[in-house]
């Protein structure tokens, strides 16, 4: 029996045991990949989004990674593997899942905010669509990109909390934010990505010279004496919030992680759990851009910190101790995440709220030369995602299905019975709604077979879990074999025995942009 018939029958019995759940039809009949299921008792919402988090975790079989908390919600949770991010920076990424739409659809590809474009005036984004739906809308941490006017978010909820950004700890000197003196300069502007180390050591002109000023009003003293950084801070908002939860309108929480973004810095304890030499890095091939569409060979900062660290004679060790550094912040990121879903449980709503986890994009490490985001290939695209619905999902189900973010938007409009059109008639959303696979990880589901990707206007691709073709603005393109080469070392698009698999790749990127090509800036 099928998880989904299993899940009818949960609602039928609890419907005979007297709770008022109702089942109606999807007012929008025409999409046939939605199923009818609406509940008048609404579930809860707790939405937690990590900042450049990759698959580096160990639910997705990382061997080092030390990710205790994710690795147990895991178990109780769908994982799905072929999650990609629809914009492969912050800014794009989170314009589109909040929106449900892809950037083509909305013209932010990079830094643009939605509510100054024209087409996307009468956009609501997804904290707004359920603040109309009489939900309490609680948010804190990072959610839209930093360049967004607060009044603009915090209209969008009924509290919102954001740390002090100066508060955070960065490096100073004669009163700009720094990177670490202590680190290995591995970018020119370099105040947040070429800062790391754990908060024990502490920039200040006694051990670095006059001038320094440590850590601004960042007050740090011991790891037992010092400030909340503002993961912490935003856990703690979060607790107190589901402490005061009671039994009036449901909630929809969303909680935005800095961690593992740059800089990365955290706690000693967290450094302390990695030994450099030990780690297992990605492999990498120093010729991997010989063969790319050349928009992407081009130098950019993400490409320069590669060049950087590997132009110094202690190379390796260099390399090793920042990677050590994001694994730091992530296990850092993974204990908050853990205190969140402590508190959920211990505030007695667990058993009737909905939890999303996913990261805004993934992280290169190595691979194709990089460090960091912004690019059209795996490392940037795929995201962890992590569903848990009570009485609903299978604990540690697996769905290989390829899905991506975009598809958020209406999977929680079907199981929170909200309206089908947030923006209007005239602006359907682009996602589809994951509850078939949700319900059923094998299920057939309607949506592409493929997930949109967006590197600004230099490149866009499509991928699923066998195939990723790649296009540029001058029609330079690029294929791999994701079976035969997972590392996507080698560009087939040339090879006839791949032409069908290129001439549908093409088609389908060009199907799901609208039409639209990459283009020139």
């Amino acid at each position: 029996m099928t998880r989904a018939r299993l899940w009818h029958q949960n609602v039928l019995r609890t419907v005979l045991l007297g709770l008022s759940i109702l089942t109606a039809a999807s007012s929008k009949a025409e999409d046939t990949t939605r199923m009818n299921v609406r509940m008048n008792v609404r579930m809860n919402v707790l939405f937690v989004v990590f900042d450049d988090l990759n698959m580096d975790i160990g639910a997705y079989g990382h061997p080092d990674a030390l990710t205790p908390a994710i690795d147990e919600f895991a178990k109780q949770s769908v994982r799905f593997d072929q999650a990609h991010c629809n914009g492969t920076f912050c800014a794009p990424s989170r314009a589109s899942f909040l929106s449900g739409l892809y950037p083509s659809t909305t013209g932010a590809y990079g830094g643009e905010r939605l509510y100054e474009i024209e087409k996307a005036k009468n956009v609501r984004s997804l904290f707004a669509h359920f603040l109309q739906h009489d939900y309490r809308v609680w948010g804190t941490g990072k959610l839209f990109h930093g360049n967004w006017d607060p009044d603009i978010i915090n209209a969008q909820f009924d509290e919102y909390f954001i740390a002090n950004r100066d508060a955070a700890p960065k490096a100073y000197y004669n009163g700009e934010a720094k990177r670490h003196p202590g680190n290995p300069r591995i970018r020119e502007k370099d105040a947040s990505n070429g800062s790391w180390g754990p908060l024990s050591v502490v920039p200040d002109a006694k051990t670095y010279g006059p001038g320094w000023e440590g850590w601004g009003p960042f007050h740090y003293v011991s790891d037992d004496d010092r400030d909340l950084v503002p993961d912490e801070q935003y856990t703690q908002w979060a607790i107190e919030r589901l402490r005061r939860a009671k039994g009036e309108n449901p909630f929809f929480m969303s909680v935005g992680y800095m961690k593992p973004h740059t800089p990365l810095y955290a706690p000693k304890k967290f450094f302390d759990m990695y030994e450099p030499r030990n780690l297992t890095m990605r492999p990498v091939l120093q010729d991997d851009l010989d063969d790319v569409v050349p928009v992407m060979r081009e130098t950019s900062m993400y490409s320069d910190m590669w060049d950087r660290i590997s132009a110094y004679p202690n190379a390796e060790a260099i390399w090793r101790d920042y990677y050590r550094a994001y694994l730091a912040c992530t296990s850092f990121a993974d204990e908050e995440f853990g205190k969140l879903m402590t508190a959920l449980k211990q505030s007695g709503h667990a058993d009737n709220t909905i939890v999303i986890v996913t990261s805004d994009h993934g992280y290169h490490f190595g691979d194709k030369n990089r460090i960091g985001k912004g690019s059209p290939w795996q490392g940037t695209t795929r995201v962890p995602m992590l569903v848990r619905i009570p009485g609903m999902t299978q604990d540690g189900a697996i769905c290989k299905q390829t899905v991506s973010l975009v598809d958020l938007y209406p999977t929680l409009i079907d199981l929170c019975g909200l309206s089908d059109h947030p923006h209007g008639p005239n602006l359907p959303l682009d996602g589809h709604s994951l509850l078939p696979l949700l319900a059923d990880v094998d299920a057939r589901w309607q949506g592409p077979s493929v997930a949109l990707n967006y590197c600004y206007s230099k490149a866009w691709t499509v991928s699923d879990a066998e195939y990723r073709y790649v296009l540029d603005p001058d029609g330079n393109e690029e294929l791999y074999d994701l079976v035969r080469d997972p590392n996507e070392w080698r560009n087939v698009v040339g090879q006839p025995e791949y032409a069908r698999v290129r001439n549908q790749l093409r088609g389908k990127l060009l199907e799901l942009s609208g039409g639209k090509r990459p283009f020139h800036q």
